[in-house]
Parts: structure tokens; sequence; C-alpha cells
């Protein structure tokens, strides 16, 4: 993987190589990154915190991680169908700073529950919110 454009000028034709796959419950992983040096800012054994971008959908619809849940059926949000709660089946993809990647089942017209924890069960009439 080569670094990009957000990496320092003297980063950017750097390679980096995983050595080890990450712990997924402390999100680290063991990784080797040959560097340009020229002006001798980075010495061997120096540690860093690094973000790695893997994936990228900058036009995917997205809904509070908050608001899907999950049981044996599979996915879901609530949403306000005719001024009622309604659960719609969806289909996930990538979870990223709080926010979720629906792939598949909700529209972006579709008004989402922020939260399914709490929210008044499926069948509720409620008003929605003013646009």
């Amino acid at each position: 993987m080569t670094l990009g454009e957000s990496a320092p000028s003297y980063m950017r034709d750097s390679e980096l190589y995983v050595l080890q796959m990450g712990y997924p419950e402390t999100r680290n992983m063991r990784t080797e990154i040959d560097l340009s040096n020229p002006e001798e800012r980075l010495y061997p054994g120096m540690y860093a915190e690094v973000s790695l971008e893997m994936n990228r959908h900058p036009e995917a619809l997205t809904v509070p991680a908050a608001a899907v849940g999950s049981d044996s059926v599979g996915n879901f949000v609530y949403t306000i169908t005719d001024n009622r709660i309604s659960r719609l089946a969806i289909n996930i993809g990538l979870t990223d700073s709080g926010r979720t990647e629906v792939t598949g089942g909700l529209s972006k017209e579709t008004p989402v529950v922020t939260t399914f924890r709490g929210a008044p069960p499926p069948g509720t009439a409620v008003r929605p919110p003013a646009s």
C-alpha cells in the first residue's frame, strides 16, 4: 500500500507492509514502513499513531450506527411510514465514526429513527419531525 496525498511530503513515496494482522479488540496491527527520510527527522524504533483509510465510499448512504439494529432475522432500522413506526430490513456495509453504510433496503428519502434502542415498537403512531 502506498501512502497518499494526506501524508507529509517526506512520506508520500513510502511503502507500508502489514506484518501481522490486527487484533480486533485493540484495533492494533504490526506494520513496517519503508520511508524516505532525507531530512533525517525519523529514527529507528520510533512509534507512531496512524489512522489508515482502508475503503472509501463518498457517495454511500449512511445512517447513525445507533439507528441500526440486528437480530436473528438480520439488520434493520426503524422508519416512519404513514405516521407509524415500522421496521425495515437493510443490508449494511462499513461502520466508522458513528455512521453505518446502508447498501440495500433503504432510500435516502426514507426518514429513519436515529436510535432503535428505546424507540416505540413497530405500529406505534408518531408525528414525524418537520422537514
